[in-house]
């Protein structure tokens, strides 16, 4: 007999369908609303966790490519390229670009297996020099290319321009 007493009573009728309202909107809220937050949630922390997707893309291409100051800092603080020293042995002791490794022209013109044994771990190469007038990063650059080295580019500015920057020397 509950039932019968309780809907025919006028007064009862709107609240016994209010609750009823609201459960049917309650749960679809809550399911679409917290899968969005979940699928976006991961997407953010993934492109800042490969800092090789800021990096600049060097293509491959015979030539040596010349490269200006900000891509090499870049390229340095990511660890992301060979530097080499064109420069004679006693300039690179005296001051070089930190991590770069020596590699005088004359010595890649000597002792070609130098060249050969280089093994930039697919990175591209980077060569430079005193900067200005000095060529040998460009001499160097054509000897690597010769002996079937790829993606080398040449850092023009050199090292000079690279410690009047401020940036990272040994």
């Amino acid at each position: 007999g509950l039932p019968g007493p309780a809907g025919k009573r006028p007064g009862n009728a709107p609240s016994a369908t209010r609750p009823n309202a609201g459960a049917p909107a309650g749960p679809p809220a809550p399911g679409p609303a917290p899968t969005p937050p979940v699928a976006t949630g991961p997407a953010p922390t993934g492109p800042p966790a490969t800092p090789a997707a800021d990096l600049p893309v060097i293509p491959d291409v015979p030539g040596p490519l010349k490269l200006e100051i900000a891509t090499l800092k870049r390229l340095h603080d990511a660890n992301a390229a060979l530097v080499l020293d064109a420069r004679e042995a006693a300039e690179y002791a005296e001051g070089h670009i930190r991590g770069a490794i020596s590699l005088p022209y004359n010595d890649a013109l000597a002792e070609p297996e130098r060249v050969k044994n280089l093994d930039p771990a697919g990175r591209p190469i980077v060569v430079y020099c005193s900067g200005g007038d000095c060529e040998l990063s460009i001499d160097l650059a054509k000897v690597l290319i010769e002996s079937g080295k790829r993606r080398v580019m040449i850092y023009e500015g050199g090292y000079p321009e690279w410690l009047a920057a401020g940036h990272p020397v040994a």
